[in-house]
């Protein structure tokens, strides 16, 4: 403490009563300052808001429903910590005679809501995972030759394994997950396009890179390890009619 603090006696104050005190100070400091005066350009923006408002009242979004969306935004958010997984796999790297280093694996997140990546970075493959608040709904590996995997597959019906054929063929298992006043989602997605839309409004993308120059059995091992940390709930390959089921989902 300074001596003019303990001139004042706050040094025999509690944290939560300095912490209100501060504030106090700061808000007559605020309410003391001479308002900013406006540009015209700020002025003119204004009233042609103003103006628009008046015309279109409609238009204006309510409240409650900005929250709600807000909400909705929240409970999208990634609960996976990244930098904790990259230090966990460097020791089970590390364990199975795979020695990497910090530096060697990175990642990358595409938060919901996102746009399918473009291409696999030049020298990376990568291990990716989309994600659904604190749930993972699944997980993959790309490396040069399979890039489509890491890019478009995943939205559409043409690979033997997608994401959007786990949701289609799964869709009570996804509800479940959901709020309820968002279950409905999932029982109305019927179209390919209608399921490619909700994985990008809805899922989160983590990507986890490594050099190609690692070889696919660290691609495996890092694929395996991210599995058994986010439990992802649909994996393997959609049984078709006729063929059995004897890969679960």
């Amino acid at each position: 403490m300074t001596a003019i603090l303990q001139q004042l006696g706050i040094d025999r104050m509690t944290v939560a009563e300095r912490i209100a005190l501060a504030q106090e100070i700061l808000d007559s400091v605020v309410a003391e300052q001479p308002r900013l005066p406006l540009s015209e350009a700020k002025r003119r923006e204004l009233d042609r808001r103003l103006a628009d408002h008046a015309a279109n009242p409609a238009n204006a979004v309510p409240w409650e429903e900005v929250e709600a969306a807000a909400r909705a935004r929240l409970d999208q958010r990634m609960t996976v910590e990244p930098d904790e997984m990259i230090g966990a796999f460097l020791q089970v790297a590390e364990l199975a005679h795979m020695p990497l280093t910090l530096a060697q694996v990175r990642y990358e997140v595409l938060p919901a809501p996102h746009k399918p990546p473009k291409d696999l970075p030049g020298g990376l493959q990568a291990v990716y995972a989309f994600l659904l608040a604190d749930r993972c709904l699944k997980v993959g590996k790309a490396g040069p030759k399979t890039k489509a995997r890491f890019t478009t597959q995943h939205y559409g019906m043409h690979a033997p394994s997608t994401l959007a054929k786990s949701i289609l063929a799964n869709r009570q298992r996804l509800a479940d997950v959901l709020p309820p006043e968002r279950r409905n989602e999932v029982e109305n997605l019927h179209e390919k396009k209608a399921v490619k839309d909700w994985i990008q409004h809805n899922t989160t993308r983590l990507h986890l890179f490594l050099p190609t120059a690692t070889g696919a059995l660290t691609l495996s091992l890092l694929e395996a390890f991210v599995q058994c940390r986010l439990k992802p709930m649909f994996e393997g390959k959609v049984p078709r009619p006729g063929k059995g089921a004897d890969v679960l989902q």
